[in-house]
């Protein structure tokens, strides 16, 4: 009942992710990252023509900032921490814990 076990002591329950998962979003996010560099050397080289002024290069600049940031974010939700002082290094920087 209530979630709490009969002896009064939570269980502490720790996640992993397999490992060839976790290369797969190291892969997808460092794509996503590299994807960004491109748009941002592409707003930065062709600023000054029409159709990259009509899309408001500043707030491009603004959303690419964002991307890299959502796609680092992977970085630390799936890497795994091997001590505790790097554990919780990781579970203070995750999201989760923004949403406490």
């Amino acid at each position: 009942p209530e979630g709490i076990p009969p002896d009064g002591i939570p269980k502490e329950v720790i996640v992993f992710t397999a490992l060839p998962l976790t290369v797969v979003y190291y892969i997808l996010a460092t794509c996503g990252i590299v994807f960004a560099a491109v748009c941002l050397i592409f707003n930065i080289i062709y600023r000054k023509r029409k159709i990259v002024r009509l899309t408001s290069p500043n707030l491009n600049y603004l959303i690419i900032v964002g991307a890299v940031l959502l796609y680092m974010s992977v970085f630390f939700w799936v890497s795994p921490a091997k001590e505790e002082m790097e554990a919780t290094v990781l579970c203070n920087v995750r999201v989760e814990h923004f949403h406490s």
